[in-house]
């Protein structure tokens, strides 16, 4: 397998086997994958210097706009690099990617994704990032004084620089990027007709849709709370909302769905990224649901999903039926 391929699996594989297992322990669970109001709001007492230390490592839960202010520059810096200039490879993302692997040897592991798929890729995740900064800036009430753990922190800047490479690394030899020995041929031809292919058309449909909800969703929940305000909080309420308990986060997963949709569900790489976003979202949804029933008790809505409809209903289980 392809280096640079390898290494960007292994990293999913990593964090979706850690928060499988953080998300077993209790003490992890509560200092690592809980940030905002879950970690401001949850009472949780070190057993020892050790899980003290680790419980302390936070940083301001605002730092959670830089996600997406270092997944739009590397989105930009993809599509510039690789696409608009089309600089063969004699770019700055084809030195980086032949410091890993060359064309002859790893012709198929590179060449298996169409160039189409690999720029809707870029430019859906570009859309992503883009939108989710101006809600970050604009539209969202973080808590004052709310904490997240460094250890998550700096997992989300690493997911966004693996999936800006994800959506598009099982196609990049097609984009004449690695060695070739006839480097003046060595670049890619856009045919117009093939962005009209059916998993392209279905994918930025789910994806504009699922992005709209998640706007409405986010704006609904900014709503909420009053500027400034750490300690004032309401059940989420409206559109997705009156049947999904954490329906933003639903929404992130269509959204990473689409992707799938979009490469017809032959990507590798891709399915490692849902996998991922369905593992983490899914946990943090379930602190969530935990956190509402404690706070507001009887209030908390009985008949709502935590994060999605499926056929299991036990409270054990993340999705499941309340």
């Amino acid at each position: 397998m392809a280096t640079l391929l390898f290494l960007i699996r292994l990293f999913y594989i990593i964090i979706i086997t850690s928060a499988i297992i953080i998300s077993n322990f209790r003490s992890l669970k509560i200092s690592i994958l809980s940030y905002g109001k879950f970690g401001t709001s949850t009472q949780f007492t070190a057993k020892n210097q050790i899980e003290a230390y680790i419980q302390n490592l936070t940083v301001p839960k605002q730092w959670f706009k830089h996600y997406y202010i270092v997944g739009t520059l590397w989105a930009a810096f993809l599509i510039t690099d690789v696409i608009i200039l089309q600089n063969r490879n004699r770019g700055y993302f084809a030195w980086f990617v032949q410091i890993f692997d060359s064309a002859e040897k790893y012709e198929l592991d590179y060449f298996k994704e169409p160039v189409t798929e690999c720029i809707i890729g870029l430019v859906i995740i570009q859309v992503q990032t883009v939108r989710r900064m101006y809600e970050c800036f604009f539209i969202e009430r973080p808590s004052v004084g709310a904490k997240m753990h460094i250890g998550l922190y700096l997992l989300g800047l690493a997911f966004y620089i693996a999936t800006g490479l994800s959506v598009f690394i099982e196609g990049i030899g097609n984009f004449g990027i690695l060695d070739n020995k006839d480097k003046e041929t060595n670049l890619f031809i856009i045919h117009s007709e093939n962005f009209l292919s059916w998993n392209i058309l279905l994918a930025i449909f789910v994806f504009i849709y699922a992005s709209y909800h998640q706007h409405i969703l986010h704006k609904n929940l900014a709503m909420l709370r009053r500027k400034g305000s750490s300690t004032l909080y309401s059940i989420p309420k409206g559109d997705w909302f009156d049947h999904i308990s954490s329906a933003h986060y639903t929404a992130e997963i269509v959204i990473y769905f689409s992707f799938v949709i979009l490469t017809k569900g032959f990507n590798l790489t891709i399915w490692l990224t849902f996998i991922w976003t369905i593992v983490c979202l899914g946990i943090i949804a379930e602190n969530s649901e935990k956190w509402g029933r404690e706070k507001f008790g009887e209030e908390w809505p009985k008949n709502r999903w935590i994060i999605m409809p499926v056929s299991s209903c036990t409270d054990k289980m993340l999705f499941a039926n309340y």
